[in-house]
């Protein structure tokens, strides 16, 4: 009797152990979307590289190695990992963004800005801008995967 009643409570314990875990789809989706000149931009691959005390948030379609162009790219300098909005500028000594449309070519943005609504897990926000030569980046969003 005592072994029935061992096997059956190592039965139920095995049974409330793996009926209790269920695998969950809380994947992250990391992404970028905006309107270029009035094109749609969707991309999945969306990442942020901080080095020191600046961001580079970068919406890349494809891969770094045969990126598809066009693609968006925005940078915070003097970031201090916080929320807020950020002015956008042509000097590009502050925070700029950029229209990447080659391998070797670019529209830099006149003005603009950028918002981060969440640092934690990831980069979380939005942006618009106008680029120099009157390209309108709207309606920008954005969930970056922080490296």
């Amino acid at each position: 009797m005592k072994k029935i009643f061992t096997i059956a409570a190592i039965a139920f314990m095995g049974l409330a152990l793996f009926s209790g875990c269920t695998k969950s789809d809380s994947t992250p989706s990391y992404s970028m979307k905006a309107s270029i000149g009035g094109a749609s931009f969707s991309t999945s691959n969306c990442f942020a590289a901080s080095t020191g005390t600046f961001v580079e948030i970068e919406g890349l379609g494809g891969t770094l190695t045969a990126p598809t162009y066009p693609y968006v790219t925005l940078w915070l300098l003097n970031y201090a990992k916080t929320t807020g909005t950020f002015a956008i500028d042509s000097t590009m000594a502050t925070n700029y963004a950029q229209i990447v449309t080659g391998a070797t070519s670019f529209k830099i943005a006149k003005s603009g800005s950028i918002t981060i609504t969440s640092v934690s897990p990831n980069i979380v926000g939005t942006f618009s801008f106008t680029a120099i030569d009157g390209t309108a980046v709207t309606g920008g969003t954005f969930t970056a995967k922080s490296y």
